[in-house]
């Protein structure tokens, strides 16, 4: 099957349960964006768009529902001892964590125990959970779910733990089970896939292919392989992780992805306040030359 059958199909899949501009934007810019491919590239880029996954919102709502569930007859979490929370950003800002943490709350119908931090709970309650739930989009990494845990305030070390995703990538399942060992923690993750790194499916030589792909098209190195080189296959229906391989998500002059990533904006009023502080410390130099 060539590179045009396995997209399609793949656009199949992904519509099944909905068809949203995601997708149309997707087969809008295919055609460009495979336009200086050559055929061999193409095979290549073909096999990752066999293994490429697609959440459309409609999609996300059923597999939460469907990870609750799993949650409940594994684990037992109820409104008698158990607490939902979300992955916060060491910022303050919302991240992608609070979408799906809500869309979890109406997936489960549990809407007493949601916290948005659980430094709001009191310590005469907290003696009584037992069990602390996370809800997130995914895991690249590890990295973000193990900075936040270090973060956090609370002892965690006597409840049940369990981080809900959707994807998961191996090496972050790795990670956290490792940081969950080496401190006495009791963490467990329920995922609706699992992803092993992209590029282990090819030889070294079309590895180094694919790296030359992403330099034609001017891809950012350190976006190449995806964020710390995790080599994700994933993108949902409000934006494109960086830990997905960077031909999906970086435009650039040479790339117009399929799976646009939405790259965040610093605010202006930072910016002001970044100009403001530049321009005093040009005057006061300016100052010291004189």
């Amino acid at each position: 099957m060539g590179m045009d059958e396995l997209f399609l199909s793949r656009i199949e899949e992904w519509s099944s349960e909905e068809y949203d501009e995601r997708i149309a934007e997707a087969i809008d810019v295919y055609d460009e964006w495979k336009a200086e491919m050559s055929e061999s590239q193409k095979v290549q880029v073909g096999k990752l768009i066999k293994e490429f996954h697609y959440y459309t919102s409609k999609r996300i709502n059923n597999i939460l529902a469907i990870l609750h569930n799993e949650a409940v007859e594994r684990f037992g979490i109820s409104t008698k001892d158990t607490v939902i929370s979300v992955v916060r950003k060491k910022d303050g800002k919302l991240g992608s964590s609070s979408e799906y943490w809500l869309r979890y709350k109406y997936a489960c119908g549990m809407s007493s125990i949601f916290y948005d931090s659980l430094d709001d709970i009191q310590e005469n309650d907290w003696k009584n959970i037992l069990k602390v739930v996370f809800v997130d989009d995914c895991s690249g990494t590890g990295e973000t779910f193990i900075k936040f845990l270090k973060r956090q305030k609370k002892d965690l070390r006597d409840k049940q733990i369990l981080l809900i995703t959707i994807e998961m990538m191996k090496n972050a399942q790795i990670a956290i089970e490792d940081y969950a060992k080496e401190n006495m923690l009791n963490i467990w993750m329920i995922n609706y896939s699992q992803q092993e790194k992209a590029l282990n499916i090819f030889s070294d030589s079309e590895v180094k292919s694919f790296v030359e792909l992403s330099d034609s098209k001017s891809i950012p190195e350190n976006y190449i392989k995806g964020f710390n080189k995790t080599e994700a296959l994933m993108a949902f229906y409000n934006n494109t992780p960086n830990n997905t391989l960077g031909i999906f998500l970086c435009p650039t002059e040479h790339n117009v992805p399929i799976f646009r990533r939405q790259f965040p904006e610093e605010a202006g009023w930072k910016n002001c306040k970044e100009e403001k502080h530049n321009r005093k410390e040009q005057q006061y130099n300016s100052k010291k030359v004189k």
